[in-house]
């Protein structure tokens, strides 16, 4: 690649990392939940249209999808903020203007089980199952979003005791984890597709380009 090449490349970096970073402002949370909507729904093999993901004015739910409705939550590695990376790749980029390996983080995800995941998302699920008590939870979906860049989900790992989530009184809890989607549990009032898919891994969509998208 030659410098002219080089730097139009680098300015085409900085353009996507900023657009990045306005999407993960505030201004577009309900855009995002309905991504994640998205994502989840393709993974696990559901068929939809973007008209049919609905933000509804009024929270809870973040998202409705026919029956499904569902309160969306991001969960972050511990520590991590959303957008750093995205932060710390535009102020390198603006300011090395090069490419080199030593000049963006690079970070090598290692394997999280079940047991540490679900751990995670009872943990993350309590403090707003505490908020909307067992008669807001009864009616309502949750959906975690497991954007956990060091960590990848160990498929081959024991599905562990989960107990503790169904008496936080939701009515489903599932999550999406590139490129996997997993229905936790869903009781006998949840939509049908959640109770179809109850206790199973499935990875239904093979391009994560597209898994996002609500075009």
């Amino acid at each position: 690649m030659d410098k002219f090449d080089e730097q139009k490349y680098i300015d085409g970096l900085i353009a996507y990392t900023e657009d990045t970073l306005r999407f993960l402002s505030n201004q577009d949370k309900a855009k995002r939940e309905r991504m994640v909507c998205a994502a989840f729904l393709r993974c696990l093999g559901v068929q939809f249209s973007k008209e049919d993901l609905i933000s509804p004015r009024d929270d809870p739910p973040d998202v409705k999808f026919k029956e499904a409705r569902f309160e969306v939550r991001e969960l972050l590695d511990e520590g991590r903020t959303r957008g750093r990376e995205f932060k710390e790749r535009c102020a390198i980029l603006k300011k090395e203007r090069n490419l080199s390996d030593s000049s963006l983080p690079n970070n090598t995800p290692t394997p999280i089980s079940y047991a540490s995941l679900f751990e995670a998302i009872n943990s993350a699920l309590s403090k707003k199952a505490n908020l909307y008590r067992m008669r807001g939870c009864a009616s309502i979906d949750a959906l975690l979003y497991i954007n956990m860049g060091s960590s990848f989900l160990d498929i081959a790992t024991a599905i562990p005791d989960f107990t503790s989530l169904i008496l936080q009184g939701w009515r489903s809890v599932s999550f999406v984890f590139i490129s996997y989607s997993h229905v936790i549990f869903a009781n006998n009032s949840a939509p049908d597709f959640l109770k179809k898919y109850e206790g199973q891994t499935r990875n239904a969509w093979n391009d994560q380009d597209t898994l996002f998208d609500l075009d």
